[in-house]
């Protein structure tokens, strides 16, 4: 009886389906073991079928690091912080390598030589800093101008059929003030969305309280209360500041209005009720490295023609602070290894393959390390914060980063090769007998050695060896060269 359950037809107008029927799926492998292996007058006499998917599983995973062939791959941008996340089912690496002009891989070494380590403030003397109640934003009392601290604003659009002359962001008496003008947009009454913002680093802090003194607006015959949010959010404030664009720029509008606040980190003042201290403590914020400091300020008007034509917001007193325990250390935000490799320039990449120019450097380069002499970029992996580093001259490339996993994912990726499929079976029976009390150490040894050979099978049928493509290459091997 066939075991194909797709008519050609169906297979073929299934992209889905394209090469399954190498594969079999772990849990009809499992099943064909309980028959075939299990029962009595048979080499198992007796076995659980959780036992069975237990050792299933780990022969999947055992078998995917170095017998099957499930190596994965992503193409990647790489940003300017040269830093990336490994993947989420990563193991192991393969090879890194970015892609050139022709389309050629060029492939990235390793930098073993460097690394990223936790980097500890000390004080002049060196001794260790704890972290202690301290101020994560700057200028947060707006002592000074926004221009002189880190904070950053939307641009005030004041010219424009849809713009009102009246609008403005300024700090006025050490207050962050917003006056948000009226205008008529697709003949409705209509304000922009205005935003200011401060990047900071939370990478050494798990939890951070924030609070901040804010007025909003009360409501009136010509507009509703006024909207003003204030929290820890993901991404930046935006220039794009019409809330009631449509079509396909309409999300990026709509950033100031629906900043992407983090869970729990985020302050709203929209009932009129004059200023007012508002606080959030212990925010989780373990999971990011930046996080920006945004409020926004919105108005919704009611009328074409108002009596009064603009609206004015204030914001004071904005504190992010840590209040953790004072007997952790207190690291810097990197460590002088990394910024050094990161802002080392290295020289222009070479994307010609052959231009018959040989020897310009004749014996400048005895002794060099053949692992240095290279320029197509370095990387290096930061085992504990799970982040790939990558040197100056990568920043822009297009890299591919080849790994492998452990086949256990997602239900998808459970599935043996067939020609592996006798090399699972061995490995479970010998799982099963190897772990059970009372087995002759002798069934068990020729077990392991069945497993063994199986395995050893099971590669070289993997390794889709040619006689035809071993032909032509060793016929290329029998070429004279001469110079």
């Amino acid at each position: 009886m066939g075991i194909l359950d797709n008519t050609q037809q169906q297979y073929y107008q299934s992209p889905e389906r394209y090469g399954n029927y190498q594969f079999i799926t772990l849990q009809e492998l499992i099943n064909q073991f309980m028959i075939a292996y299990v029962g009595e007058e048979k080499l198992v006499n007796k076995a659980r079928e959780i036992d069975v998917q237990f050792h299933a599983r780990r022969g999947l995973q055992e078998l995917s690091f170095d017998t099957f062939k499930c190596t994965k791959a992503y193409e990647i941008n790489v940003p300017s912080s040269l830093k990336l996340p490994l993947p989420h089912d990563y193991v192991n690496y393969v090879k890194f390598s970015w892609c050139d002009a022709a389309g050629i891989e060029r492939v990235l070494y390793p930098a073993s030589k460097t690394s990223n380590p936790l980097a500890i403030k000390q004080d002049a003397d060196g001794n260790y800093l704890f972290q202690t109640d301290e101020e994560v934003v700057d200028n947060g009392d707006f002592s000074t101008t926004l221009i002189n601290s880190n904070w950053q604003s939307s641009n005030v659009t004041t010219t424009g059929p849809n713009s009102n002359a009246n609008d403005d962001i300024s700090v006025t008496l050490n207050q962050l003030v917003f006056t948000t003008g009226h205008f008529v947009f697709n003949a409705a009454a209509a304000s922009r969305c205005y935003a200011v913002w401060q990047e900071i680093d939370v990478s050494n802090f798990n939890t951070l309280d924030i609070s901040a003194n804010g007025y909003s607006h009360p409501s009136s015959a010509d507009y509703g209360f006024g909207i003003m949010k204030f929290g820890l959010s993901t991404s930046p404030g935006v220039n794009t500041t019409n809330p009631y664009t449509t079509g396909v720029n309409a999300p990026l509008h709509q950033i100031n209005v629906n900043p992407p606040f983090i869970p729990g980190g985020e302050l709203v003042w929209d009932d009129g009720s004059g200023a007012s201290v508002k606080t959030l403590t212990n925010v989780d914020v373990s999971m990011y490295n930046t996080l920006y400091v945004l409020v926004s300020v919105r108005t919704l008007w009611n009328s074409t023609t108002p009596t009064l034509t603009t609206t004015e917001h204030f914001l004071d007193d904005v504190s992010v602070r840590f209040n953790g325990q004072p007997d952790i250390l207190t690291l810097k935000s990197e460590s002088e290894r990394w910024s050094k490799y990161k802002s080392h320039q290295t020289i222009d990449f070479a994307e010609k393959y052959d231009d018959g120019t040989y020897d310009l450097v004749m014996g400048e380069r005895f002794g060099i390390d053949p692992q240095y002499s290279q320029i197509n970029g370095s990387y290096y992996i930061d085992e504990l914060k799970g982040m790939v580093h990558f040197s100056s001259s990568i920043a822009g490339k297009n890299v591919t980063i080849k790994y492998i996993s452990d086949s256990l994912g997602t239900d998808e990726e459970m599935q043996v090769h067939k020609l592996a499929e006798e090399a699972m079976y061995r490995y479970i029976t010998h799982a099963i007998m190897s772990t059970k009390a009372n087995v002759p150490p002798v069934i068990v040894q020729r077990l392991k050695k069945e497993k063994f050979a199986a395995i050893r099978q099971a590669k070289l049928r993997l390794s889709n060896i040619k006689l035809e493509e071993i032909t032509q290459i060793l016929r290329g091997k029998a070429k004279w060269i001469k110079r």
